[in-house]
Parts: structure tokens; sequence; C-alpha cells
């Protein structure tokens, strides 16, 4: 008896748990059902980058979560952001897409973006698509944009030359100025500058007033030996002028080198023809003159002579400057005075070079004696007019006649008519 009312207790209490267990479940299940059927979530992602050239399609992956049985149709649209162009890039996309879910799974389905071959270099660029909202799903706010990188396969060389190779000091027209071009054998399509790094070589330096040149044009300078020259997007050149800056230095002709030393992004490399040379053309003389500082050279009680021969200007050339002249006058070399050369070097850094004339003493009566230089011509400088082309040293003799009284005949008689 106790056995039977038992087992009553306890099937009335197991039909009352089953009944609200069903109740629960199938509450819980129109829920999932009702929000699956009017609020399932999509989402959407890259699957795939793609390269151009190539059978290698982007793609991405649109999906469906579970809980929803049947066919949703997700839009979505290209973001203006994206730097690959529909139609020139990529294949259009339709805009929309048919994604299959399984209740259990979910479901997805792929957009495919096809890259359009060509040949400019236009770096990787970018196609960004965006779920639009509809009243069919809700969308995953965490995920509801993804880009597909389209990698370009056109690349280029910089190279450089100089168009104008010489740079005339002084000049004021730019077509007087050396110019360099740097070019790109591709015009610049990436949708951003090219930035090109160069470095400077050669004799001439950059910089300020008291250097040889300067330049302008498409070219950030950093310091004083590189910097920078930006090729703006759509556009394959980019020139820099070397003005050079006049001074009164002679300095001779020189030299500006500029090698290129690198290129930002990977759309672009170094060619072969990565270095180039403009000449800076001193537009400044020498003017060689020559004076007698000391003019004269005694013999007796020995003082020299001394002549002076002066360039004009400082020597600033990095190189001696030889100026030949001419030896001339009624003094022998050798006799009257020690040999002179007929060339004297002046160095670098200086611009006078002194002669000295050292007279030789003798026992010979002679008249005063001349020793005459005039300076001769030369590629290297010009020489100044008369009077100041020439010059004269005398070289004063110590020696004299001296008068002497000889009797010939020691006697002499007187009262004769002789003398004896």
């Amino acid at each position: 008896m106790k056995i039977s009312v038992y087992n009553s207790f306890l099937t009335l209490n197991f039909k009352r748990s089953f009944k609200k267990f069903l109740f629960v479940f199938g509450f819980l299940f129109l829920g999932a059902f009702s929000q699956s059927a009017y609020a399932q979530t999509v989402s959407v992602e890259n699957d795939q980058n793609g390269l151009e050239g190539s059978l290698v399609n982007g793609r991405f992956e649109v999906v469906v979560e579970p809980f929803f049985d049947g066919d949703v149709v997700v839009e979505y649209t290209v973001q203006t952001s994206s730097t690959a162009i529909s139609g020139t890039d990529f294949s259009p996309l339709s805009g929309s897409v048919t994604v299959n879910s399984d209740f259990f799974t979910g479901g997805s389905t792929t957009v495919f973006v096809l890259p359009i071959d060509d040949s400019l270099v236009e770096g990787d660029e970018t196609v960004i698509i965006k779920l639009s909202p509809s009243n069919d799903y809700d969308i995953d706010s965490a995920n509801d944009e993804a880009t597909v990188i389209i990698a370009d396969d056109d690349f280029g060389e910089v190279s450089v030359e100089a168009d104008r190779t010489e740079a005339i000091e002084g000049a004021t027209a730019a077509a007087d100025w050396g110019r360099f071009r740097i070019r790109l054998d591709k015009e610049n399509n990436t949708g951003d500058d090219i930035v090109v790094s160069y470095a400077f070589s050669g004799t001439a330096t950059y910089g300020g007033a008291s250097e040889d040149f300067t330049i302008n044009g498409n070219a950030l300078t950093g310091v004083i030996i590189e910097g920078n020259a930006i090729v703006a997007n759509g556009s394959s050149v980019s020139n820099m002028n070397i003005i050079p800056i006049d001074d009164n230095l002679v300095e001779g002709d020189e030299t500006v080198q500029l090698r290129l030393t690198g290129v930002d992004g990977n759309s672009y490399s170094i060619g072969t023809t990565d270095t180039d040379t403009v000449t800076v053309i001193d537009n400044d003389e020498f003017l060689v003159s020559v004076a007698a500082s000391d003019a004269t050279a005694n013999e007796s009680n020995l003082s020299t002579g001394e002549f002076t021969i002066d360039l004009g200007s400082i020597n600033a050339t990095g190189s001696p400057i030889v100026v030949n002249y001419t030896i001339s006058g009624s003094a022998t070399a050798d006799e009257d005075y020690e040999a002179l050369s007929d060339f004297v070097s002046i160095p670098d850094g200086e611009q006078i070079a002194v002669l000295t004339v050292t007279p030789l003493d003798d026992t010979d009566i002679e008249i005063n004696e001349t020793i005459d230089i005039e300076i001769e011509s030369s590629l290297d400088y010009n020489v100044a007019g008369a009077p100041d082309n020439t010059a004269t040293v005398r070289v004063i003799d110590d020696d004299d006649y001296v008068a002497q009284i000889t009797a010939s005949d020691g006697s002499a008689a007187e009262g004769g008519t002789g003398v004896s």
C-alpha cells in the first residue's frame, strides 16, 4: 500500500516536471525561431587578397549565423574610401549576395573581386565593402566592413640625368643654371608622392653665400649633402635646379655630382643610371702683375733686390698656379746675380710669390746693370696691362777705377836741355 502511493506520487511529479520542460523548450525554440526569422545576424570578412595579372582573385566572405534555415539576401556597398576604382581596377560588384543558411550551422557565400590587369604603376590598392542595413537581418557591428587588397604587378625604375650640364656662376637666367632631372620610367599612378633620396658629392659645396651652389625645384634638402626629391602623383619627373653662388674667388670649374640612394615604397627601384654630374663654371680669373718691391741689389755690403708677382686674388682652385715670365736686361745671370728660374708656383690659399735677386760680388768695373721681368700669358690667368706686366731691379756695382802716376824715368839733370 505504501509503495503504491509513493509510485503514484512520483508519477504525478514527473508529469508536472516534463510539462514544464516542454513549455520552456517550446518557448525558447519559438523565440530562437522568431529571432532567426526576423533578426538573423550577418557579418563580412576578408577571405583572400587579389593579385593583378594572375588567376588570384580577391574574396569577401558574407556569413549568416545559425538559427535560421533558408536564403538571406545581404546587401552591401563599395566604400568611396577604396583606392581601387570599380571598372578600372576590378570588375564591378553587384551590391548584394544570397546566403543559404542552415538552422544549426548557418551559412556563407563568397563575393569575388576580379582584378583588371593594366600596365600602370599604381601600388597596392584596396576594395572596401560595408554591409547595408535591412529589415531582414541584423548586422554584426564589429564585422560590418572588410577590405580586400589588390596587389599591383607593375613596377618602375628611377633614374637621374643632368639635362643642363653646366651652371654658370653669376647667371640670373634659369637657362644658365644646371639641372638634374629625376625620372620615373613609368608615370606615378600610386595616388601618393614618390620620395626619392639622393646624396651630393663633387668639388663644389652646397650651402649659403660662402659656398658654391644652392638648389630649387621639387627637392627637400635635409642636410648639406643629402635630401629627398618629390615625384608627384600623376607625374614622372622631378626637376632640381643647381643655382651657382657668385663670388670673387678664382676657384676654377667645380663639379656637383648627384647620386640616387633610395626610393620609398615597393613600386619603384633605383635603375642603372643612378648618378650624373653638373659643372659649375667659374666666372672669376686671375689678373697677374709684377712689381719691383725692392728695386736695388748692391754688390757691396750685400743687399738683395726683390720682385713680387701677384695673382690679383687668393688662389682658391685647390692646386698651385704656375706663372711664367721672361728675364732680360743688361745684367748676366750667374755672373752678376744668382740665376732665376723662368716660372714661379703660387700654392692654393696664397696670392703672391716673391723672387729674390741676389747679386754676385766681383772685381770687374761695370756700370750699374738691370734685371727685367715680363709676365708671359697663360690659359690659367690674364696678364695685367702695361706697366704692371713688367718690373726692373738694378744691380749696383761697387767697383771703381783707381788713378795712379808712375815715373818712367826716375832722374832729371840740371842745366841741360833734356830730361831723363
